[in-house]
């Protein structure tokens, strides 16, 4: 089956091979011996944390005798149900980690 790609790199995928990833809407790219490779993906939510998630992390530290600057649960379940992407990446940008420095990590974890 022939796919174009179009002036703004897209490539509409033939019907007959997307159903056969009903649902699917993410897909992994990597190129593999001068191949273009599409696995696909599932991208589940982020976790939501309850009070009581909160309240057990905070018996837990208290147990291993973990310091912590409060023992307030409701503090700690903002915290824990705070999307802390923006910041990771932020952190990254600062030690000049790059999306290829990740790539070759995973990619080298794969080998294992």
């Amino acid at each position: 089956m022939l796919a174009k790609l179009t002036s703004k790199n897209q490539i509409t995928l033939p019907k007959a091979i997307i159903s056969a990833f009903k649902g699917t809407e993410y897909f992994d790219v990597t190129q593999e011996e001068g191949r273009i490779v599409l696995a696909p993906m599932r991208v589940t939510p982020a976790k939501t944390w309850s009070l009581a998630d909160a309240e057990a992390y905070v018996e837990k530290m208290r147990r291993l005798r973990m310091p912590l600057d409060t023992t307030d649960p409701e503090v700690w379940l903002e915290r824990m149900n705070t999307d802390r992407s923006e910041a990771i990446w932020e952190k990254m940008d600062r030690l000049g980690i790059t999306e290829q420095d990740i790539a070759d990590a995973i990619e080298w974890a794969r080998r294992g």
